[in-house]
């Protein structure tokens, strides 16, 4: 149900996003000979793709639109000691740069070069698309379903403007349990929670048995790349008017960032230790006061 733009016709361009995708690509790599690899898009999905590729001893260039990595996740303190970290381990970080062109010889089926905004151009033997998706909405057009801003439009239990179908996902947009705002849901524990609840209205139709409501986007992000769990909760990224106190503890190894305001836990950022998680996501979920002590000791 989710799309991506990428040549079909050319054999070493790679989608990130399915299972499927993730064995076509360690196939390429391992029957091509994959010695260098473009990988554009800097968000968690680039990075992932980057942090694999380089366990394979694969050289790696990442591309990014943005001034930073990981722009929609993070603030921009987090998002350069990431990079840092990446440029560390070999890989080539390329910010506010757009891939322009794919560029191959002549008849060949195979990139050669990856040609940038600025002119420049990447050699690579292998190109990883990692940057952006979007709802094939092409599946529903001609039925009742109805859309918003994309995405599949679901109530809170996962119903859609048709009575007997369900969808969770990817594909829906879903109510922040935070902030009653509603964003396209993109995260695994969102889409784990809204299969649940939507198989269970789904038995509860059939069966009369208890319904199960979604109580809303928790907006936790998790990874794990260049051998350090990533955990994002909430609000991470704030304008400069905005009062917010942040707790922060950033060493070689690990970073804790808070946001609070008014004394209530807004979001984090753990990455490395994520010691004390279980409790931060407590606090972020039900509003309750922070002892921030308990912060700052933590931290």
């Amino acid at each position: 149900f989710i799309k991506q733009s990428i040549n079909q016709s050319l054999e070493n361009v790679f989608n990130f996003h399915t299972l499927a995708d993730m064995n076509n690509i360690l196939n390429y790599i391992k029957t091509n000979n994959v010695k260098r690899a473009c990988v554009i898009g800097g968000g968690l999905n680039g990075i992932e793709a980057v942090s694999s590729l380089r366990s394979l001893n694969v050289c790696v260039s990442l591309i990014e639109a943005q001034k930073s990595i990981l722009s929609g996740q993070v603030d921009l303190q987090i998002a350069q000691w990431v990079a840092s970290k990446m440029r560390l381990s070999g890989v080539l970080v390329l910010t506010n740069k757009r891939a322009s062109n794919f560029v191959k010889q002549d008849s060949d089926t195979k990139v050669s070069y990856v040609q940038l905004d600025t002119g420049s151009m990447i050699s690579t033997d292998m190109v990883i698309v990692a940057a952006g998706s979007s709802v094939n909405l092409d599946l529903i057009q001609g039925t009742e379903i109805k859309t918003i801003e994309g995405s599949i439009s679901v109530d809170q239990f996962m119903q859609t403007s048709i009575e007997t179908v369900f969808a969770g996902g990817d594909v829906c947009r879903v109510k922040c349990m935070m902030t009653g705002q509603f964003f396209r849901s993109t995260t695994w524990a969102d889409a784990m929670l809204q299969g649940l609840c939507a198989a269970t209205n789904i038995a509860a139709a059939m069966y009369g048995t208890a319904t199960r409501a979604y109580p809303g986007m928790v907006g936790l992000r998790d990874s794990y790349f260049f051998g350090k769990d990533f955990y994002a909760c909430g609000k991470t990224i704030f304008d400069t008017a905005e009062q917010v106190q942040i707790i922060t503890s950033i060493d070689d190894e690990n970073i804790k960032k808070m946001y609070l305001q008014d004394d209530e836990l807004k979001g984090f950022v753990l990455i490395g230790d994520v010691s004390g998680l279980s409790e931060y996501k407590r606090w972020y979920s039900t509003r309750q006061k922070v002892q921030k002590s308990y912060l700052i000791k933590t931290a």
